[in-house]
Parts: structure tokens; sequence; C-alpha cells
């Protein structure tokens, strides 16, 4: 399998501050420094292009990861389940990424990072080798603003597949009811339909405390399953947050790091 190292940072305005060096680059994101290189070859390059332009391929589904075996009233498990995915993240917070992204058999490796203020809003902006592909802002009512278009990171692939991973990684959902458990005693809650016609549904640990999966179904079939693989503890912020996670969309998989998450003490993000 063939690797092509690539950097996308996930968060709103860069300022970019380049060596002399081809061999090398490196951007001041919010104050973080992603320095990446461009060593790999004009095939990998051309790859990359192709797939950043070809959004538009259909998601693959397959049968949903769990069987519910009970029926669940255990309200203390639920109550603290529901608190769980709702501050699974801190309000204000900014987080550089490191992602690799599969897409049959190309892979890719990524940086990111991302602001997020108790406004419900999200920004978020990737970088390729190339500079700047996509900046877009997203709200929790579903609201998309792409703010930058390039000729290799389409309108419709920042619409569809970042702004979704967004959402479906980092955003909290809306009310939760139980689903039951699975026959290992894990609790899954279930969330309502969505705009995009998906059901979501969260797998937690048997008492509610840690939130382990999520996925979304159209018609009972998985279109997006994600795993969360660890858990770190952040200073400001009172529960661990999920730092490893992999996500499954179909057209291609994403392999995710969170290497640092900050908050500032009174709990905002410091421009």
């Amino acid at each position: 399998m063939e690797t092509v190292r690539c950097a996308t940072p996930s968060s709103a305005v860069l300022a970019g501050k380049r060596t002399s060096s081809l061999l090398l680059r490196e951007y001041i994101l919010f104050g973080f420094r992603v320095p990446f290189g461009l060593r790999h070859s004009v095939f990998g390059i051309l790859f990359f292009l192709t797939l950043l332009l070809c959004g538009c391929a259909s998601t693959r589904s397959h049968p949903a990861h769990w069987t519910i075996s009970a029926t669940d009233t255990d309200a203390p498990a639920i109550a603290r389940a529901q608190q769980t995915v709702a501050t699974l993240f801190p309000a204000d917070y900014r987080s550089v990424h490191r992602a690799i992204l599969t897409m049959g058999r190309r892979q890719f490796t990524c940086d990111g990072v991302l602001t997020v203020s108790a406004r419900a809003k999200y920004h978020l902006a990737l970088i390729s080798p190339l500079g700047l592909v996509t900046d877009l802002e997203a709200d929790t009512d579903g609201a998309v603003n792409v703010r930058k278009v390039t000729a290799i990171f389409r309108e419709d692939w920042s619409r569809n597949h970042v702004a979704r991973d967004l959402r479906c990684i980092f955003m909290p959902p809306g009310k939760l009811e139980t689903n039951g458990r699975l026959a290992d005693g894990r609790l899954v809650l279930r969330g309502a339909l969505d705009r995009d016609g998906l059901t979501p549904q969260y797998l937690f640990s048997p008492d509610g405390a840690q939130l382990q999966e999520m996925e979304w179904l159209r018609a009972g079939r998985c279109v997006y399953h994600v795993n969360i693989r660890r858990h770190r503890t952040v200073t400001g912020h009172p529960n661990p947050i999920p730092s490893e996670l992999e996500v499954d969309a179909g057209q291609y998989h994403l392999n995710l790091r969170i290497a640092e998450l900050t908050v500032s003490p009174d709990g905002k993000v410091k421009p």
C-alpha cells in the first residue's frame, strides 16, 4: 500500500509561514506549528487530486454492527450515558488532529486544526501540501458555510464529506432514548431520524460512563460507523475525550488521532 503524506489542518484561519526549502513547509495554525513535507511522487499528488475530485461516489452500506438482545430500564445508566455524549468535548476549544485517510489501496496522512465556540460554531480549515484547500463553518442546526473552494477540493466534497465527518464526530447529538443492551451488557441509545434520513445510534459501557462506538443507519443498514479506540484526559474538561477514532464511511476510511486539545481556564478559546 502506497502512503502519500499531506497535511490537513482542521480549523479556520491559517497564517502561513513557509521556509525557503521546497521540501519543508511550516504553517502557524492558531498558535500551533504544523510542519509537513512534500516527499512524495508526482503520481501521488495526481492521485490525491483525483481523490478530492471524486466526491460524488456513492456510499456503500453494510448491516448494522450491533444486535440488541434486551430492553433496558436502568434509568441512572441511561441518564449518565446522555450526559456523557452531551459533554463529550468542551464547549470552547481548539484541537490539532493527525489522520490517515484510506481510499482503496491509497493512504494519505493528514493534519488538522479545529476551533469550536459555545455559539455552536465549528470552524474547520483543511490544508494539503499545495496549500489551503477548503475552509468551512458548520453549525449544530445543520447550516454549512464553505468559505474557501479550490480546484482540487470541490464545494460538494466539503459539504457532503468534510461537514459530515465534523458533524458525526464532534457535534453533540439531539435527544437520545434507550434502544436496549447488547448481549455483553453495553448500553445503546438511539437518536431521531436526521435531515439526511439517517438514524444515529451510540454504544456505551454498561454504566453509561464511556462512549465506545457510533453508527448511522439508513433503512436498517449502517452507512457511517465510528469506533473510539482510546480516550484521554485534557486540562480544563472534566471528562476524558475520545483521542483515537476509526471511521468507516463506506467509500473511505479515516483513522483520526487528536494530538492536542486546549481550553483556556475560563472555558473560552483565546483569539
